[in-house]
């Protein structure tokens, strides 16, 4: 292994532990924990910064990947110009012969993984470039959205095929602007039966930017609706 100072990092939401293993395989004082604040972590980055000095060799900064928790400490620590590595929960979790207490807390995994990286037995991998993190929670962000939509368009669907059964005949896009103004402003058969004709016509076709041919066409769908008796 090379020759380096191991800092593995328990990372978890609000602090992290940073256990400190020595070139020669010993530990360095006792594991110790640090808020995940700016603040914190300069104070890390400081004490490290000076074991460097007095042991004239460089850190390597090793956490399991949590998500959005790892990703703050990465770049923070990258950023400092210290070498740091993820490693995949899986492996750590599937090692068993290691004399380190079977116990799950942030102190214990701290000094778990800077002596399973110390042995070789951890494949440390580089995260991507931050932009590219960046862009890849945009992207997440994004399929969320899509699936919410998805969600809230389905779950109006449902009720109103209870409610106006037929609608969707009218309305390919029941969440088209028209369609959503027809719901709000004519709930029931009786309003849009009752609803002044050219008037409504003439909302039609300025909602959706298109001809009075097609607003009286959407017009007439509308009132056969309603008319069937199915549209209450």
């Amino acid at each position: 292994m090379e020759n380096k100072i191991i800092v593995g990092i328990g990372v978890a939401k609000e602090f992290s532990y940073y256990s400190i293993i020595t070139p020669n395989g010993k530990q360095y004082g006792k594991p110790f924990k640090a808020h995940n604040t700016l603040e914190g972590l300069e104070k890390v980055s400081k004490k490290l910064k000076e074991v460097e000095k007095e042991l004239n060799v460089p850190c390597v900064l090793v956490m399991e990947s949590t998500g959005h928790y790892s990703s703050i400490l990465f770049h923070f620590f990258h950023n400092s110009n210290f070498e740091v590595c993820i490693v995949n929960p899986i492996q750590t979790n599937s090692i068993k012969n290691i004399k380190v207490r079977k116990v799950k807390n942030d102190k214990v995994d701290a000094y778990r993984i800077a002596i399973l990286y110390k042995l070789g037995e951890i494949k440390p991998t580089k995260p991507p470039k931050k932009e590219i993190h960046q862009l890849n929670i945009l992207c997440r962000q994004y399929i969320k959205l899509v699936d919410d939509c998805t969600m809230y368009k389905n779950n109006l669907i449902s009720l109103i095929d209870q409610v106006y059964p037929g609608y969707n005949t009218a309305f390919s896009n029941i969440t088209s602007k028209v369609s959503l103004y027809i719901l709000e402003n004519y709930p029931s058969a009786e309003k849009l039966l009752n609803a002044d004709k050219d008037t409504l016509i003439t909302i039609l076709a300025t909602l959706s930017r298109k001809s009075l041919k097609w607003a009286k066409t959407k017009y007439n769908a509308l009132i056969d609706v309603a008319e069937s008796g199915n549209f209450k």
